[in-house]
């Protein structure tokens, strides 16, 4: 085994294409292949094995996986933590936030990194918060954006911002009288369009439900917040999201949103990484500035 096919190997596992891997690489897929092939050979064991839509691991391939996963990314952030010795960033940082977070919040960071040192390569991507949780997890993300609880004692956390959530719907079906406030209760009770379980956003909305005695009625699940919206813009049903998240639906008039009356209803959004892995030098600079600018955000809404 050598450095090369472990890389090629973990990138392969995360992405599930040998195509997309050796696109992100910067390698031809022939190299890649060849790679792989090099791996399983000196190992003795096949780690894919081919699907309708690429490839998925092998039970030898899912060990490797976890047990490699680590030990790769201690060498990356060596080479990096030397190299930010002599002054100079670079290294590869692995950021994911949740889609309502990802563009602003991440859009600045990235902006601000590739200005100031552009030998660090950003790799960021939007999940959903239980996708985030097992990527930090397993050692394929140095950072993720969460939404609290984490419920993980291996995460290291810390706040960032909360937010209030407020009722979104189809102008046309606004509850309540000429716009007014609704009760936690009332908004519940609604047909809802909301994210798969695994999201945080649906396991506070259980938990807030589960304390009314309410049963969440849930009439679609909406894992992408554009569908989401749209399909709330529709009239299929009622969501609830901060206002931030569908600013630009509320200006185009497609949504409208409602305050909840005395509920308190927040989202607070914590920074994560891992507490088994140290942060290299870089990943300590994109967190940085991921404070910063989460500071510059709820100094900008209180304002």
């Amino acid at each position: 085994m050598n450095i090369d096919q472990l890389h090629a190997f973990l990138h392969v596992a995360e992405l599930g294409s040998q195509s997309r891997a050796a696109e992100r690489l910067h390698v031809t897929q022939p190299a890649l292949s060849r790679r792989l092939r090099e791996l399983e050979a000196s190992l003795g064991v096949a780690l894919f094995r081919r699907t309708g839509r690429g490839v998925a691991l092998t039970p030898a391939g899912a060990e490797l996986r976890r047990r490699a996963a680590p030990l790769v990314g201690e060498l990356d952030r060596l080479a990096q933590d030397l190299a930010a010795d002599s002054g100079v960033l670079r290294g590869e940082v692995r950021l994911a936030t949740p889609p309502s977070v990802g563009v602003e919040l991440a859009g600045e960071v990235v902006a601000q990194m590739r200005s100031e040192h552009p030998e660090v390569k950003l790799c960021v991507s939007v999940a959903l918060t239980g996708e985030i949780r097992e990527g930090l997890l397993r050692g394929e993300l140095d950072l993720g954006v969460l939404y609290h609880p984490v419920a993980s004692a291996q995460l290291h956390t810390e706040p960032l911002f909360r937010e209030e959530l407020a009722l979104v719907s189809r102008p046309s079906q606004q509850p309540g009288s000429e716009g007014g406030p609704v009760s936690l209760r009332e908004a519940l009770g609604l047909p809802l369009i909301l994210p798969a379980r695994q999201h945080g956003l649906r396991a506070l909305l259980e938990l807030h439900a589960l304390r009314l005695g309410l049963v969440l009625d849930v009439v679609v699940e909406a894992n992408s917040l554009r569908l989401l919206s749209d399909l709330v813009s529709r009239g299929l049903g009622h969501t609830l999201l901060p206002a931030r998240a569908v600013q630009d639906e509320l200006r185009a008039g497609r949504l409208c949103t409602t305050r909840l009356r005395g509920s308190g209803l927040r989202r607070e959004s914590v920074l994560c990484s891992s507490r088994d892995r140290p942060l290299a030098a870089s990943a300590l600079e994109v967190a940085a500035r991921i404070r910063r600018e989460a500071r510059k955000q709820r100094t900008t809404r209180r304002g």
